[in-house]
Formats: structure tokens, C-alpha cells, sequence
């Protein structure tokens, strides 16, 4: 049964000697109200990155067009000032990945009865120029698809570029134009904590760990483009924590994003902090016993975790 938030409330005004033993009414001031739920999101946050971790999943289906090693364009080049470079052609385009940094000048023409016709010229916003390698990738239309499409690298710059491609192939939109790199980027789920482990699915019946795979700093998981097949991120996710409403039936109607024993652990923490410490030195204060209280029960809380056979492993080792 979901634990709710007014539940939860009852019980901290029960800890916090605030309930009538005769009449069973709340007797406390607003103040204490405004406090209560504050450190149940406290508690709530805490729970879910320690004994209480919240599992999630995240699938990945994973199989790039254009695979084989004969079209990885992953090394760095460089483009020199007074030549151009034209690192790939295409019949037919109808989109293009390239990465890029510095002033930069691509490109990207048709040829239309042996003469060389402009379909897109991406130069970076002058004062603006990355000085990090930056993905630049959108759709084409040439005016006929019988027609020769390539890419040109020219300015009076130096610029590094690598894993470029003109796909033969549309995509609904340019921002889904696949991309064309060693290891694929996926966005993780917004409500991403940590990550538990990778698995891939080899055949219809097997999942294994899956390690060859990197974690960005932008919150991007990143799997090799050549192992193909259905991939599953577990990892755990943030809570959805309480919010104020200042409407009690609102307010009270919010369920605890955490197991039921768990959240039963949160009365304790939140009446201990609204207790706080004693001025007398000579005795241990309730607001402290209750803490003590909230930190020996989460280790009994029973895990709730994925768990497959053998040793999960992934890259970092944990």
C-alpha cells in the first residue's frame, strides 16, 4: 500500500507530542507544518541515494546503418588554409553528421549538369567559433537523386573535423539525423542518479553485462557503434519529491516516492530535525534519539534492486 504524505504528517505530529491523546486533533503551529514536509523531501533524497535506492530501466535499441569499418572516419584531420578538402561523396544525399571545431567552413553541393551547386554552407557565429569538437548535422534536398552530393572543406583557417558522413537516407527531423562516431551517444533519463549496470541481449533468450561502453559528464551514455543488438541500462533514479501547495487535501494526497518501509522511516528523520538539540548538555535531546532512530532502521530496509545471476561489472569496476 502507498504511503502517503498525509499519513506521513500524521506520524511526525504524533513524534513531536502534537496530537491529543482525547480529542486525536493536531495541535501545532504553522510553522511546524511548512517545516514537515521540507525535511520529508530531506529524508526522501537521502532514502534514495542509500538503502533505498529507486530501480528504473532504460532500453536502447542499438543498430547503425553504414557499419562497416570501411566507413569510420573517427580520425582527426586537419583542414589547411588555400586547398580544400573533400572527404566524402554521396548520390543522392538527403543528410549529413559531420564534427567540427575553430572557424570552420563546410560546404555541402550538388552537382547539377557538371556544375557544382550550394545546398548548405555552415560556418560557426562569429565571436562564437567551438573550441571543443561540435556535432553538426542536418537534412538535404538535391533536385535529383541521381545526382552527385559532396562535402567541402574550405576557409582561410585551420580547423579539425572527423567522423563525417552524407547518408543516402532522410530522418524525420535534423536533429534525429544519426550520428556517425565511434561510440553512439544516448541522452540518460532525466530522473538518472547512478547508473547499476549495462546489459545486452545476444539472442532471444540471453541477457550478459555489457561493459565496453562510456559515461559523459553531460549526463550521455556512450555504446560502441559495432556492438550491435538491444541494450538495457539499470540504473537508479531520483525520487519525485513533495511539493507545497498549501492546500491540505492537495497537499496530503501526494504519495511517498519510495517502498512502503521506507517511507515509514521518514516520521523519524523529519521529527528529529524539528526537535533539534536540547540547551541541557546533561541530557540526550528526543530530536537526537529520534535520528539515531531513523538511521538504525534504514539498515534493515529491505533492498529493492535488480539483480541478475554472475557478476555485473561495468567499466568502472563498482
Amino acid at each position: 500500500m502507498t504511503v502517503l504524505y498525509g499519513a506521513t504528517k500524521t506520524q511526525v505530529y504524533k513524534l513531536l507530542d502534537e496530537v491529543s491523546s482525547s480529542t486525536g486533533a493536531v495541535e501545532s503551529s504553522p510553522d511546524v507544518l511548512t517545516k514537515i514536509l521540507e525535511y520529508c523531501n530531506d529524508a526522501i533524497t537521502d532514502l534514495s541515494s542509500t538503502f533505498a535506492k529507486i530501480p528504473a530501466v532504460m532500453p536502447i535499441p542499438h543498430n547503425p546503418v553504414n557499419n562497416a569499418l570501411s566507413y569510420d572516419t573517427s580520425a582527426t584531420k586537419n583542414h589547411l588554409p588555400g586547398v580544400d578538402d573533400y572527404p566524402v561523396t554521396q548520390t543522392g544525399a538527403l543528410s549529413y553528421f559531420v564534427e567540427v571545431s575553430g572557424h570552420y567552413n563546410i560546404v555541402i553541393e550538388e552537382s547539377i549538369a557538371g556544375v557544382w551547386t550550394t545546398l548548405v554552407t555552415l560556418t560557426p557565429t562569429v565571436g562564437s567559433e567551438p573550441t571543443t569538437f561540435t556535432e553538426l548535422k542536418g537534412l538535404l534536398t538535391p533536385s535529383s537523386a541521381l545526382n552527385s552530393v559532396r562535402m567541402r572543406l574550405t576557409g582561410n583557417y585551420i580547423y579539425p573535423y572527423r567522423n563525417y558522413v552524407l547518408y543516402p537516407y532522410s530522418f524525420p527531423s535534423a536533429a534525429l539525423v544519426q550520428q556517425c562516431r565511434p561510440h553512439f551517444l544516448y541522452a540518460l533519463p532525466a530522473d538518472f542518479l547512478k547508473l547499476k549496470d549495462v546489459m545486452i541481449r545476444r539472442d532471444v533468450r540471453q541477457w550478459i553485462p555489457y561493459t565496453n561502453y562510456l559515461l559523459t559528464n553531460d549526463k550521455q551514455i556512450g555504446i560502441n557503434r559495432y556492438d550491435t543488438g538491444e541494450f538495457m541500462l539499470n540504473y537508479y533514479r531520483k525520487p519525485t519529491l513533495l511539493v507545497y501547495t498549501g492546500v491540505d487535501l492537495t497537499d496530503d494526497a501526494q504519495a511517498i516516492d519510495l517502498t512502503d518501509d521506507a517511507a515509514r522511516l521518514i516520521p523519524y528523520y523529519a521529527a528529529g530535525q524539528i526537535l533539534g538539540t536540547s540547551s541541557d548538555p546533561t541530557e540526550v535531546p528526543k530530536g537526537t534519539k529520534l535520528l539515531n532512530q531513523y538511521e538504525i532502521k534504514k539498515g534493515n530496509i529491505v533492498a529493492t534492486d535488480i539483480s541478475y545471476s554472475g557478476q555485473i561489472v561495468n567499466v568502472y569496476n563498482w
